[in-house]
């Protein structure tokens, strides 16, 4: 006999969920807004006022560190129009490879911009917000729609204020300084934004296709989550850990944590398997052991000490969570190695505080499953950065994903530890301020690159790095008396008894110690450790840039000529053409020199050392109204440049001398 409607399991099925989602959303609606598309709008309209204000100090902050290398220096963003092959070069031959969509994004900010650093920061800016805003939708569907989210609060917290309050907490961290002032890091920042939008469109495709089974509307956000996945994977190598994620709240949330395994439980696992292995793959070749082996060659540590350091890294990571002051926040911690298990003691007590998490975690799967998976989430999401791969030992950038959730585990627990929701409303309001107060100042440090260094070597004293390039950037700035004391305590910190192994693996170390002999006035020391520099990496572009430098300043024009050439075959650079032009000026060549300035405006053109150059090149082609006009540029883009106002006072003295000499050009 056919089944009357009302015995028709799978639509009793559909009606159970839709009134389960229908009790779920009751309390939600009845203690917040009849308008929930207009309090979702404010919320973000929020968010981009606390991001305005406490970032607003960073809007000029300048390229520094790695921004030099993957923007300033990297001539694949250089994107004169928006087109497929400018598009294609950007995303292909952009340092560093892999990082597809974040080099496109360098290459749009370059085509608006070139380098002026406030669309960049821009760019950041709306990158943060968004990710904040996703946490939020994300977090909120958890609280609202599963029995496991209404479960963990209690019954005084409603869902959207503690989302909301969550991901405020997260916006605001100064730990996320570095993903967001950074400019290169939004490598990083554009990584968090794409997995937690894959992950809100996976739970929204989840629980419509639970209800509808295959509607338009599922299918659409299941597309919209695996694109987004893929431009999450596209973005950073970090985010291969979103098929684990999605698949522990598929089993968390929406298996209702069952261990029986059904033909389509078999395939979810098998896929998010096969998804994380092709990532794997991807990012380190068929031979993934022999690569990661092999990435301990230019690094100072070993396989096993980077693991057991990182075990006290991530309990250095939740401490900065709880207390993170601007004195305690840091570009290139000098962090110390673990060399054994008990060398030293607190590597040993991070690894059971670690063990400790994971069983906590285990422990309370069953019993409060939002705080076990936002645990659970904090260790996945440090899974790739801090572990095996031998990249450097910390930064604090690769919190920004992993501290999401943990944003949230905060706000839960302390909403739980109160009777009436003013009370933990109020804490998490003044942890909200006092995280701002600490944001905005630590924007502060970024604002140019002298203060910068300087806040670096005070936190890094025995570093030889902060201290080498802090000498760099006083000579860079025109304080040579600040630039040889720095260079001199970094060349004394540096450890002369490992130098062969270290001069063999480590050709950047070699390349900063070159440009401080050099800029000491010792160019014979200099080449030595660029040619060094070379040994170890033929292709160190820059270590050949500095060394043709040095040897112009010796005179022997046509070798340095020779490296130069080397280097724009294989990396043209504003740089390059600068040194090039130079070589050609002394040779006499004035045609080519200017070729060469000429070239490097179009890559740099608010270069004002290039514009000076050129205004003496045209003194040489008796083309006084152009030399005039280029001084008054270089003076105009750098109104400190001594070299141009005594060109520029020179020329006029003379025109002044010669009124017959002619101003009109040639």
């Amino acid at each position: 006999m056919k089944p009357s409607k009302l015995n028709n399991p799978r639509l009793s099925r559909t009606l159970t969920n839709m009134k389960h989602q229908a009790s779920l959303n009751m309390h939600d609606t009845e203690k917040t807004n009849k308008r929930p598309h207009l309090v979702t709008l404010g919320i973000l309209l929020l968010f981009c006022a606390i991001t305005a204000i406490i970032y607003s100090n960073t809007l000029n902050s300048p390229f520094l560190f790695d921004d030099q290398v993957f923007i300033v220096r990297d001539p694949a963003i250089r994107m004169a129009e928006i087109s497929w092959n400018t598009l294609k070069t950007a995303a292909l031959e952009g340092r560093p490879g892999h990082r597809y969509l974040p080099n496109i994004s360098f290459a749009v900010n370059y085509y608006f911009g070139q380098y002026h650093a406030t669309g960049y920061h821009l760019a950041n800016f709306a990158i943060h917000i968004l990710c904040a805003f996703f946490l939020f939708l994300f977090i909120r569907e958890t609280l609202i729609r599963t029995p496991a989210g209404r479960a963990a609060l209690p019954a005084h917290a409603p869902p959207w204020i503690v989302a909301c309050l969550a991901a405020v907490l997260w916006l605001v961290h100064p730990v996320n300084t570095g993903a967001v002032t950074y400019i290169c890091q939004r490598m990083t920042s554009l990584a968090a934004l794409f997995f937690i939008l894959s992950l809100w469109l996976y739970v929204r495709a989840r629980w419509d296709w639970q209800i509808r089974r295959f509607s338009f509307q599922s299918s659409l956000m299941f597309a919209g989550s695996a694109i987004a996945g893929i431009c999450a994977f596209a973005t950073k190598e970090n985010t291969g850990t979103l098929p684990i994620i999605i698949l522990l709240y598929e089993w968390f949330f929406f298996q209702d944590f069952k261990l029986t395994l059904t033909r389509r439980h078999v395939f979810w696992i098998i896929g998010a398997a096969f998804i994380f292995g092709a990532i794997s793959l991807h990012f380190l070749g068929a031979d993934p052991f022999a690569r990661i082996l092999n990435s301990y060659t230019s690094r100072e540590f070993t396989l096993s000490q980077r693991v057991m350091t990182e075990w006290r890294v991530i309990i250095y990571y939740i401490n900065l969570l709880l207390w993170s002051s601007p004195s305690r926040l840091h570009l290139d911690h000098d962090y110390p190695l673990s060399l054994g298990l008990f060398d030293p003691f607190t590597t040993f007590l991070s690894l059971a505080a670690l063990m400790g998490m994971t069983l906590t975690a285990i422990y309370l799967a069953r019993r409060n499953r939002l705080i076990s998976y936002c645990i659970l989430w904090f260790l996945i999401n440090l899974m790739i950065e801090s572990s095996v791969i031998g990249i450097e030992i910390i930064y604090e950038h690769r919190t920004y994903l992993p501290f999401m959730m943990i944003c949230c585990l905060m706000v839960i627990f302390i909403f739980r530890t109160a009777s009436k929701p003013i009370v933990p409303i109020t804490v998490i309001l003044i942890m909200v301020l006092t995280f701002s107060a600490w944001t905005f100042q630590r924007n502060k440090i970024w604002h140019d690159p002298v203060t910068f260094w300087e806040d670096c070597v005070k936190k890094s004293p025995k570093d030889y790095r902060p201290h080498l390039i802090l000498g760099a950037t006083y000579a860079d700035a025109g304080m040579p008396e600040k630039a040889i004391p720095q260079y001199e305590k970094g060349l004394a910190l540096w450890d002369f008894k490992n130098v062969l192994q270290k001069d063999a693996i480590y050709p950047d170390t070699l390349c900063i110690m070159g440009k401080a002999f050099m800029d000491m006035g010792q160019t014979k020391k200099a080449e030595e450790y660029y040619l060094k520099a070379i040994a170890a990496n033929p292709r160190h572009h820059e270590a050949r840039n500095n060394l043709a430098e040095s040897l112009i300043r010796q005179n022997r024009i046509e070798e340095a000529l020779v490296h130069l050439s080397y280097v724009l075959n294989q990396h043209p650079d504003a740089e390059v053409y600068l040194n090039t032009g130079s070589a050609l000026a002394k040779l006499n060549r004035i045609d080519d020199a200017i070729h060469c300035f000429e070239k490097a405006l179009e890559i740099n053109p608010g270069s004002a050392e290039t514009y000076n150059n050129l205004g003496v090149m045209m003194l040489h082609k008796q083309d006084y109204a152009t030399a005039l006009k280029y001084f008054q540029t270089a003076i105009q883009y750098r109104p400190d440049y001594a070299n141009a106002r005594a060109n520029l006072r020179q020329l006029k003295s003379f025109l002044n001398n010669n009124p017959a000499a002619d101003t009109r050009g040639k």
